[in-house]
This record gives structure tokens, C-alpha cells and sequence, in this order.
């Protein structure tokens, strides 16, 4: 019946609302029903007697077409592919779903037994494993367009708490690929602050490093042994000479790169991030946290000027 069928072209309102964001006649699940009965037997049966009549019906159907049968997303869950909903889901209880666990995290670690481990012993979890015992925060249970079953591309989910870092103007280029901020942070658990995959230099320099340790594997880099990255995003990548455990060399050679920041204690170890923004910047380059001299003078700033030589003329 064409794109009318479903959607009106000048409809707009809340777009945080799916009837007007995709400015639909109605949302779904009501929109799906006009056409599709929610009493039918065998439609009740397919979904293994759930209550999916309020579900959101385009979470796992893809509403414009799909290579998998019943327009099923692209990256559907194990368990939901092959249909058994009874690995999660129990008896429905007056007309609402019922799951195992109450749907907390335990659910998930009953297949999920590496995260459980990684999770339960790893010195910093994400925040957020605390605020909401689940994980369908971040992943859909059934089916998604992204991998890993992730409900959105990662920039944009991790945007949703950590907005300022996922969208600055000029981002730092693996922000800017699908795999984006989980190359450097593991989004579970992790040893190091900020859920780094390695300390910051470390991390940094795996890319950037003279010998990066990168292994190429099909035109991709494996960067922490477990990310696939692009070749193409090393083409122009500028390589710093610095070998592993330097305390110096950049941006010239005696500069040190690591250890106590003698000249402002107070903004702690050198590190990368003590000159570049490793998310991105508002304008500028190189990533520079501060841009210019104001760089340098942020710590350099407060070093007190030579004292001199009354008698000879020359500076102590």
C-alpha cells in the first residue's frame, strides 16, 4: 500500500516519541495491530503464548524488510533464534511476561558465565552494572541491528549517559568507527580507571606507539587481542617514536611523558591525557586538551623566573 500506509509525511511532535521521531500514524504495537490480529491463534503461538500484544513490536521486526524470515533483525540472541523463549521466559502471569531470576543480571550470567567472572573479580565495573541490575539496558534480549545485540550503535548508547565525550565536533578517529568507544573501554569490567583496556600511555601507544602491537589479520588490526580494527584507520595515524617503558620523548625529545608532574602537582601524573583529549575537542588540533601556548603554560606557567647574578650579570 506504499509508505502512507504507515506513516504521515508532515506528523510531527515529541520525538522522543516513536509516533512522531518516525512520524508514524500511531506507534507500535498499535500501529501493527490495525493490520495484524493480536487474538490470531497462530500469530499468539509463534510467540510462544507471550503477552506481546504491548510489546514494542519493531524491537525484533525490522517494519521495511529483512533477509531473515518474519523480517527478524539482523543479530537476534541465541536463545531467541532458536526459539527457546523458556531459557528466559516463564509462564505469562495476568497477561504479563514473567521472567527467570525477575530478569536481573543473574539471568543473563546463567549463559554469560565469562562476564559474571570478569565482572565479579576486576577491579573497576562500570557504573552502571550497580545503578540497574540488568542488561538489557544496553542489549536487547531478541534481536537488533547491531552486533552484540547492543539496542544502538555504541557511540550513540554510550552517548546516552556520557553525551559530552560522544559528541564533540572533532573527534578522535576510532570514536568515529562502528566499534568506537568500546575500543579503548571495556563496557563491563576492567583493571584500570575508566575502564581502559590497558594504562593510559599503554593504551595510547598500542596505535600510536613506533612498533604498534598490533597484529594485521585479514586487512584488520587486533588491538587488546580481542578489537578488530579497520586498516584503513592506521593509513594516516601519526606514530610517536617512543619505546615501551620511555619516561621521554614527546613532543621533543627530553620532554617527559611520564611520572610526577613536578611543575603542577596538583593536575597529577604525566600521562597522554595530560596534553590531548583522547574523545575529541571543540576546535583545534591534534586533540590538544588546551590549545596553543596555554598548553604549555599550564604547567610551565608556574615555574618562577631565574633569579640573577648581581655581580657577574648572569642568570642562576
Amino acid at each position: 500500500g506504499g509508505c502512507l500506509t504507515c506513516h504521515q509525511t508532515h506528523k510531527s511532535g515529541d520525538p522522543s516519541k516513536q509516533e512522531f521521531a518516525f512520524h508514524l500514524d500511531k506507534s507500535a504495537p498499535s500501529l501493527c495491530l490495525t493490520c495484524h490480529d493480536g487474538s490470531d491463534k497462530d500469530l499468539i503461538a509463534t510467540h510462544d503464548g507471550q503477552p506481546f500484544q504491548n510489546a514494542v513490536c519493531t524491537d525484533c521486526h525490522n517494519p521495511h524488510g529483512s533477509d531473515a524470515a518474519k523480517l527478524i533483525r539482523p543479530y537476534a540472541h541465541p536463545p531467541f533464534a532458536g526459539k527457546m523463549c523458556d531459557a528466559c521466559h516463564q509462564e505469562p502471569k495476568d497477561g504479563k511476561v514473567v521472567l527467570g531470576e525477575e530478569g536481573k543480571q543473574a539471568l543473563c550470567f546463567m549463559c554469560h558465565v565469562d562476564k559474571e567472572k570478569q565482572i565479579s573479580t576486576a577491579k573497576f565495573k562500570h557504573t552502571l552494572l550497580d545503578l540497574v541490575d540488568t542488561c538489557t539496558e544496553c542489549h536487547s534480549p531478541h534481536a537488533t541491528d547491531q552486533p552484540r545485540w547492543l539496542k544502538k550503535p555504541v557511540r550513540l548508547l554510550c552517548g546516552d549517559c556520557h553525551e559530552d565525550e560522544a559528541s564533540s565536533p572533532v573527534a578522535h578517529k576510532p570514536v568515529e568507527t562502528a566499534e568506537s568507544c568500546a575500543i579503548c573501554h571495556d563496557p563491563h569490567a576492567s583493571d584500570y580507571p575508566f575502564h581502559l583496556r590497558a594504562n593510559i600511555d599503554d593504551l595510547c601507544l598500542t596505535c600510536h606507539g613506533y612498533q604498534p602491537a598490533l597484529n594485521k589479520e585479514n586487512d584488520k588490526f587486533i588491538a587488546f587481542g580481542t578489537i578488530a580494527l579497520p586498516g584503513s584507520l592506521f593509513e594516516t595515524l601519526r606514530r610517536i617514536p617512543i619505546r615501551s617503558a620511555s619516561d621521554r620523548g614527546h613532543p621533543f625529545m627530553r620532554h617527559p611523558i611520564s611520572g610526577k608532574n613536578t611543575l603542577a602537582p596538583a593536575k597529577g601524573d604525566l600521562t597522554c591525557v595530560s596534553c590531548h583529549n583522547p574523545h575529541g575537542i571543540q576546535h583545534g588540533q591534534k586533540l590538544l586538551a588546551i590549545q596553543g601556548t596555554n598548553l604549555c603554560l599550564s604547567c610551565h606557567g608556574n615555574q618562577k623566573p631565574a633569579a640573577a647574578d648581581k655581580t657577574s650579570g648572569a642568570k642562576q
